[in-house]
């Protein structure tokens, strides 16, 4: 039983010295028996003198946690055991196999910065900034001389006709045709309202046309056969008198066809003129005329085909217009003139601008007959509605004309004459040779009576329509309750 006591204190012992601080490299306390005590002897100098047991049962150590244990036998002795101190390290040990890695360090400190990199490229413009504020307005300038208003009227050959508000006025030459035509002075327009008058002595001047509040001038008649223009701005010029016009405080009017075209629908052609009236007067009363194929230009004095009668203000523009029909005529090419105050009532000094042409047209004598077919009205309340059924029995094909409804009429209105209209019409796009077609119309709001009605084909006569006595159809009686 002793040596088994023996053993177990000399294992506990060597479990604390491992236990108590120690590792593999302490050196281990040593154990030596005697009579009745076993004697514990550390490194440290430690000594323990550890009785037997009566029984020979063992002893139990207690582990502290702190270098030290009591070891309690079974005969009720205890003793405090202290850990020894760390003896010195023995020998190197064999390298053992190499452990598992062990995790990754703590990341390393930042280096110092590198050098500057090259210079990028660039970048795109940035987008323009807000319109900056508006700047205060400056201060008005002084105003101008009051001066007089002129008027200027372009003539031909860069004259033209100065009329100032001051009842002074002027006809200036621009093609030397003055008393001193080696030095003519010119009329250049500057297509603002203004003129610019340039004469060769260095004088110029910028007269507005009354619209446009150009410098105010004066006209004076020099006595010989020239007039100088004197303006607020300080600027003058003495310009020739035409000698068309008789010098300063010239009268009359010019006339000048601006515009002159034709329109040919069928055989009836439709003619339009625009005149203005450049001249210091007014212009009363004359004739513009259309001349069909007068053998060359009309003059004054030759007879118009067809005319109007027209007045114009000075500086005025209007236009004429009429039409008549070209029935019966031959195919061909035709031309036309239109010729202004043929008669010659007014006092114009320039009559050139008076005459355009030649305007032509062409025309294709197609010989058609239209032929009344049937007529009948039908009366609802007090709307009457008419219809006709026409045929063309020519060879050729018509162009657009009207059928018109004439609701009380003693007789057949006139085959010859143009300028009669129905009560009620309607326009037909033309018939083909041989064709046949019905159309019908309304007049409305008719009165109670009874009436004589009758239908006409045509009436304007815009159709080539040799015999014209079978477009007309009636009377009926047409009753409205």
């Amino acid at each position: 039983m002793r040596s088994k006591m023996l053993f177990l204190l000399s294992s506990f012992l060597l479990l604390f010295a491992v236990a108590c601080g120690g590792d593999s490299e302490q050196e281990m306390c040593s154990v030596a028996e005697t009579d009745g005590m076993t004697t514990v002897t550390c490194p440290d100098g430690t000594v323990v003198d550890v009785p037997h047991g009566d029984d020979g049962s063992g002893c139990t150590v207690e582990d502290h946690g702190d270098g030290t244990a009591t070891l309690t036998c079974d005969d009720g002795s205890q003793f405090e055991i202290t850990s020894g101190e760390e003896g010195p390290q023995g020998e190197q040990g064999p390298q053992g196999e190499q452990g598992e890695e062990g995790p990754e360090g703590p990341q390393g400190e930042q280096g110092e910065e590198g050098p500057e990199g090259p210079e990028g490229p660039q970048g795109e413009q940035g987008e323009e900034g807000p319109e900056g504020p508006q700047g205060e307005q400056g201060e008005e300038g002084p105003e101008g001389p009051a001066g007089t208003s002129c008027t200027v009227v372009p003539e031909d050959d860069d004259a033209a006709r100065i009329i100032c508000e001051d009842d002074t006025e002027a006809y200036i030459s621009g093609d030397g045709t003055g008393v001193d035509p080696a030095e003519p002075c010119t009329v250049e327009d500057n297509q603002d309202g203004t003129y610019l008058l340039e004469c060769p002595d260095g004088s110029s001047v910028v007269i507005s046309d009354g619209d446009s509040g150009g410098t105010g001038c004066t006209v004076t008649d020099n006595g010989d056969d020239t007039g100088t223009v004197t303006c607020d701005d300080g600027t003058s010029g003495t310009f020739p008198f035409a000698d068309d016009n008789g010098g300063n405080g010239a009268t009359g009017s010019d006339i000048e066809i601006t515009d002159f075209f034709l329109e040919l629908d069928g055989v009836v052609l439709t003619w339009t003129v625009e005149v203005t009236n450049h001249g210091p007067e007014e212009a009363t009363d004359f004739e513009v005329g259309l001349y069909f194929e007068p053998g060359g230009e009309p003059t004054v004095g030759d007879d118009p085909f067809q005319s109007e009668t027209l007045t114009l203000a000075p500086g005025a523009t209007d236009t004429v217009s009429n039409f008549g029909t070209v029935d019966g005529l031959p195919t061909g090419t035709y031309d036309t003139y239109a010729l202004a105050d043929h008669t010659g009532v007014l006092n114009d000094p320039d009559m050139t601008n008076n005459v355009a042409g030649p305007e032509s047209f062409d025309y294709v004598d197609l010989e058609v007959d239209l032929e009344v077919l049937d007529f009948y009205v039908d009366v609802d309340g007090s709307t009457i509605t008419w219809t006709v059924e026409m045929r063309n029995n020519g060879p050729g094909e018509t162009s657009g004309f009207f059928a018109d409804y004439f609701l009380d009429r003693p007789d057949a209105p006139p085959v010859d004459d143009p300028n009669i209209i129905g009560d009620a019409f309607e326009f037909v796009d033309g018939l083909d040779a041989g064709e046949t077609r019905v159309i019908s119309g309304e007049l409305p709001d008719v009165a109670p009576g009874t009436y004589s009605s009758w239908i006409q084909l045509d009436e304007d006569q815009r159709v080539n329509d040799p015999d014209r006595s079978n477009n007309v159809d009636g009377p009926l009686t047409v009753v409205v309750d």
